[in-house]
């Protein structure tokens, strides 16, 4: 139910329940306000028509303006609105910003379509550095969910979730296809747990023996060191895999390296970047 105005045009509070509780402070900003503009309470009450007593107890607390008055009081002030409803200073205009829009008001017809035009044409370019920006410094490559293990890794699935992720542009991510999260201690120092490895998809005719590679053995992705007697662990705890023609066991590329936590794009910049690269992702 609406709130009843008194003969001042004044909304009251109702009792007391508000004094001890954190709202806008519009009673310490007309003061201070009035204060600036040096201006007595009863010069304020005048001007809107009412009294200095009225203005005392807005102050207070004891009442708050009504609605109608408060583009006028704000006015009369130099009270910005974000200021008196308590907005976020991030909202107010600076200076700056103040000149121009005044500029702007006072020019022709004509020329207020001139500037738009000139600045859609700067904005435009802007976003074109922009993205230029991120092309030239960034890469995606085939993100994956399921992480590696020295050890005893997670089943990976038959059609396993990936996604694009965004990567500083290096030597190691020019070469690879793919970024592999590393799951449990298995393979530190190397591997940490958490780490990310760069992969490059390559075929066992491309392999030498002793390179790092990702694979799959009886659904179950492993990072190994390839050699002529089978698949060794990075951590001595496990024994070496000797397979067969038989076994169930799939190649994914040899692992390039870590990918520096530093180098991945942060969420922000995901959310950019999967704009910029829509193109070529679709």
């Amino acid at each position: 139910m609406a709130s009843k105005k008194d003969e001042r045009n004044v909304v009251p509070f109702p009792g007391n329940k508000y004094a001890d509780k954190k709202g806008i402070a519009f009673g310490s900003t007309i003061k201070d306000y009035r204060i600036r503009a040096q201006m007595d309470q009863e010069q304020v009450g005048r001007a809107c028509g009412l009294t200095g007593n009225t203005v005392s107890n807005w102050e207070r607390g004891v009442s708050r303006p009504d609605l109608k008055l408060i583009p006028l009081l704000c006015d009369l002030l130099g009270i910005p609105l974000e200021v008196f409803f308590g907005m976020p200073s991030a909202s107010m205009l600076s200076g700056t910003e103040r000149h121009i829009i005044e500029d702007y008001r006072r020019m022709t017809t004509p020329n207020k379509a001139q500037l738009v035009k000139v600045i859609d044409a700067i904005m435009e370019s802007q976003e074109e550095t922009r993205k230029d920006g991120y092309r030239k410094n960034y890469m995606h490559l085939l993100g994956h969910d399921s992480g590696l293990a020295a050890g005893f890794g997670a089943p990976l699935d038959e059609e396993p979730d990936t996604f694009p992720i965004f990567v500083r542009i290096s030597r190691d991510a020019m070469r690879s296809d793919d970024i592999f999260p590393v799951n449990g201690e298995s393979m530190e120092p190397t591997f940490p747990d958490g780490s990310m490895v760069f992969v490059e998809r390559t075929t066992p005719d491309e392999l030498s023996y002793g390179d790092t590679v990702a694979c799959i053995v009886a659904g179950t992705p492993y990072v190994k060191i390839y050699e002529k007697d089978g698949l060794h662990s990075i951590n001595p705890k496990y024994k070496p895999m000797h397979i067969s023609d038989d076994d169930n066991m799939r190649l994914i590329g040899r692992v390039v390296g870590l990918v520096p936590e530093e180098d991945l794009a942060s969420e922000a910049e995901t959310a950019e970047l999967l704009e910029v690269f829509a193109d070529e992702l679709n």
